[in-house]
């Protein structure tokens, strides 16, 4: 129950951060869902797929990790259901692919404290404002 607290502390704190960041959007979640915010899933729906492996690697370098569900290929914790190997025959999702190709995730560990998330929503901010003129 202690974690539980910590990460929600941890996730509202990145949520409040990447929610108002205009480009990027957070599906809303059910207001009857209880749900662990180890990680944070969010949509750079303003950028061009082709400008979403750039916008991690600028943020990498700044010491945030985000990792994409459009890569063709499994990252680490994230994958696409097309490579799946144990499904035959892999199914054509286009809207699946179409939802998966602007979402990133970024963890959210115990082990940063809250300043930490505050410091990485703001890069997160830094960073994509580099890439997204409104």
């Amino acid at each position: 129950d202690n974690n539980f607290q910590r990460w929600n502390r941890r996730y509202d704190i990145l949520f409040i951060a990447i929610d108002a960041i205009d480009g990027l959007d957070i599906p809303a979640r059910n207001t009857q869902e209880n749900f662990v915010g180890s990680s944070l899933q969010f949509r750079a729906t303003a950028l061009d797929a082709a400008q979403i492996p750039q916008f991690i690697a600028a943020c990498s370098a700044q010491g945030v990790e985000l990792k994409w569900f459009g890569e063709a290929q499994p990252n680490a914790f994230t994958s696409r259901y097309d490579s799946w190997k144990y499904i035959d025959p892999m199914p054509h999702l286009p809207n699946t692919l179409a939802a998966l190709e602007k979402t990133l995730d970024l963890r959210v560990p115990l082990t940063f404290n809250h300043d930490d998330c505050r410091v990485v929503g703001a890069v997160i901010a830094q960073v994509f404002a580099d890439f997204y003129k409104p």
